[in-house]
């Protein structure tokens, strides 16, 4: 007669545990998919942002005119430069930042009324510098008295762009804009020190959304490749 142990001819409750190096072989595996899928999600969070802020954009545009229009009031859009961020591939400090304001020459009160709060363009969007691909930031285009205007911020503006260096232009009472109806107006927003493609080239990014000021019918339109 035999006797049986009696652990014997059964299955331990505890299952054998991953080795070392099996461990080790997933690390590896996990680190090379994100490796290969990074590129691509940083990809379209850049996308998103752009779209998402080239979207803000005309929405204010939009709201500017809609004030100019239901207030009977001049309406400045400013569009500031942000120093707190490196420069761009451009070598300025990036646009990023929009206010709409009633200037107060407009209003004849003591002083400016901002409209909105200063609007910071999402994640690390930015206003293309290069007058080439913005024009509505070059102050020299159009005839004169329908250019874009260059100023500083004063100080009692709110204080995200108290002092700050900015570009303007100006919807009128009348709903329409203020700038050089025969020349072009863009804004191009792109990704932060992206304002160029590969090195060499003329281009603007691989990602880029621009803005079209209508002039004639005071309109903002998207176009993005």
């Amino acid at each position: 007669m035999s006797f049986c142990h009696p652990r014997c001819g059964k299955v331990s409750r505890f299952p054998r545990g991953f080795s070392l190096v099996e461990l080790l072989v997933v690390m590896v595996i996990i680190a090379l998919l994100a490796a290969v899928a990074m590129p691509a999600l940083q990809g379209m969070l850049g996308s998103s942002n752009l779209s998402g802020s080239a979207n803000n954009v005309v929405a204010q545009l939009d709201l500017a005119r809609q004030n100019a229009s239901t207030r009977n009031l001049s309406v400045d859009v400013r569009i500031y430069q942000d120093p707190s961020k490196p420069k761009d591939n451009n070598g300025n400090y990036p646009y990023r930042i929009i206010t709409l304001v009633i200037p107060a020459s407009a209003s004849g009160v003591g002083s400016d009324e901002f409209l909105t709060q200063p609007l910071f363009l999402a994640g690390d969007a930015i206003i293309d510098s290069s007058t080439t691909y913005s024009s509505v930031l070059n102050t020299s285009l159009g005839a004169t008295g329908f250019q874009p205007v260059g100023a500083t911020e004063l100080s009692t503006a709110p204080n995200a762009v108290r002092g700050l260096p900015y570009v303007k232009f100006t919807y009128l009472p009348n709903g329409t804009i203020h700038l050089d109806s025969s020349q072009q107006w863009c804004l191009t927003l792109l990704n932060q020190n992206k304002a160029w493609g590969t090195p060499n080239t003329n281009g603007p990014a691989a990602y880029f959304v621009t803005v079209v000021l209508d002039v004639q019918t005071s309109r903002a339109r998207v176009y993005q490749p």
